[in-house]
């Protein structure tokens, strides 16, 4: 793992301001206070009521790409409705790195 910094604080407040997201004071915030960083391992769940966070974490390893599919809303938008993500996610150090794309 070459840069270790790129998952830092300050990168990910640089790489935020590259895609525009849509506010930026609000990310940042997020980003300082990890308010919201138990949600992901607490509340998404799979069909089976499997929490997807806690279930990559335990099972990501290093040099394997892993895949799960599960329904999550769109939070760049306030529709309620529930669309297909795929999230593939690996083992980097001590990290967990992974990225999901909505499939419709």
């Amino acid at each position: 793992y070459s840069n270790k910094n790129f998952l830092s604080k300050n990168n990910l407040k640089k790489l935020a301001r590259q895609i525009n997201i849509k506010s930026i004071k609000k990310f940042d915030n997020c980003l300082e206070n990890e308010k919201y960083r138990g949600l992901v391992n607490q509340d998404i769940k799979d069909e089976n009521g499997i929490q997807l966070g806690v279930s990559m974490i335990n099972n990501a390893k290093s040099g394997v790409i892993s895949e799960v599919v599960y329904k999550l809303r769109k939070y760049d938008t306030d529709s309620e409705q529930e669309y297909t993500k795929t999230t593939l996610y690996t083992k980097v150090s001590d990290q967990i790195c992974g990225v999901g794309y909505y499939s419709d």
